[in-house]
């Protein structure tokens, strides 16, 4: 319903049109039959009377009404989204809820990735922020870390979405993309819970696993693998590499034993060579220590090239698990063998 003073507004608009060119309905449709001259007069004289006035100001009314009514059916289709834009990534932190291990933000696949970046100037697939709740003009990450921490790397701007979440829904926003990831570790999946439980965003575990949808028993392993001491942690190449069916027992290892298994895990820290996960996790269980059982050999990118195992009493076995070894590659292997070769 248009209220009086756009009625008056319309008239008084088309009014002022009609005066300046009475002849403009005319030529917006040529096709339109000439009338006779008397008629021309006498419509030309209609037309500015108040009648003929309130029609013009009506058709006005009308397009411009099927305008806004298109306008709104566009506007319709983007209810609800949100705008990407370019943010510089110095003004970005990290989610407290991030558990992304150091060692993947290093190694030749690490750099391929941010030369991919530079190359199309910055990333195309948009991260997701959230405005930081107790720094006003900062974000903060909800997931999209690696992209974040790239183009920061690189000095491109970021882009992203940024939304308005509160902790609850930034936790499950990224849990949701973690589960959705290749490449999750049971540490990584294991860590997030495990801040979330101690940043007090859930009271128990049993309440965890129910806003995530997971049994318990399941989410409970993941944290035992989180919550492992420091020093068995570092006893792996790389927490990431601990398998899932591993934790519950080397949980239970430091509950019975906690100095006995963070004095094997300090040992095995301070041994020479590379040691594979699956002899760690049996030397921090108690068995002997056999280093030589299972070395590996591996790229930056923690990638294994070559393997190592005993064979017999004298002799040892090389497995090379790259289809085109290089020099450098061999020397090493070569290396590795006469240092267990030693008298």
């Amino acid at each position: 319903m248009r209220s009086r003073k756009d009625l008056i507004a319309l008239t008084t608009e088309a009014l002022a049109a009609n005066a300046t060119n009475p002849d403009a309905g005319a030529a917006e449709n040529p096709n339109r039959p000439a009338l006779p001259a008397g008629d021309a007069l006498s419509a030309g004289k209609a037309s500015r009377t108040a009648p003929g006035v309130l029609m013009a100001a009506m058709g006005v009314m009308g397009d411009r009404d099927k305008e806004a009514n298109e306008l709104k059916k566009q506007l319709a289709q983007w209810e609800g989204a949100y705008p990407a834009r370019r943010i510089d990534t110095q003004l970005v932190d990290e989610s407290r809820f991030a558990n992304r291990d150091e060692s993947g933000y290093a190694g030749p696949v690490w750099e391929a990735f941010k030369s991919e970046l530079v190359e199309s100037q910055g990333n195309v697939q948009p991260v997701v922020l959230r405005p930081a709740p107790d720094r006003d003009g900062r974000f903060e990450v909800v997931f999209g870390h690696r992209r974040t921490r790239a183009c920061r790397e690189c000095g491109l701007p970021v882009l992203a979405v940024v939304m308005p979440l509160k902790d609850a829904e930034l936790f499950l926003m990224m849990e949701r993309e973690n589960r959705s990831r290749e490449d999750l570790s049971p540490w990584e999946q294991g860590e997030s819970y495990r801040r979330a439980l101690q940043s007090g965003l859930y009271r128990s575990l049993r309440q965890l696993a129910h806003a995530v949808g997971r049994d318990p028993g399941i989410v409970s392993r993941y944290v035992a693998i989180a919550e492992l001491p420091t020093p068995v942690l570092k006893a792996f190449r790389s927490p990431v590499v601990i398998q899932k069916r591993w934790g519950e027992k080397l949980a239970d290892a430091v509950q019975r034993d906690p100095d006995g298994v963070v004095a094997r895990a300090n040992a095995l820290i301070g041994s020479a060579g590379e040691v594979a996960p699956a002899s760690v996790f049996e030397h921090l269980l108690g068995a002997q220590p056999n280093p030589t059982t299972s070395l590996e050999v591996r790229g930056d990118d923690g990638v294994v090239l070559a393997s190592l195992r005993r064979k017999g009493t004298k002799g040892f076995e090389v497995q090379l698990h790259s289809a085109k070894p290089t020099d450098a590659l061999l020397d090493k292997v070569a290396a590795l063998l006469a240092k267990q070769l030693k008298p």
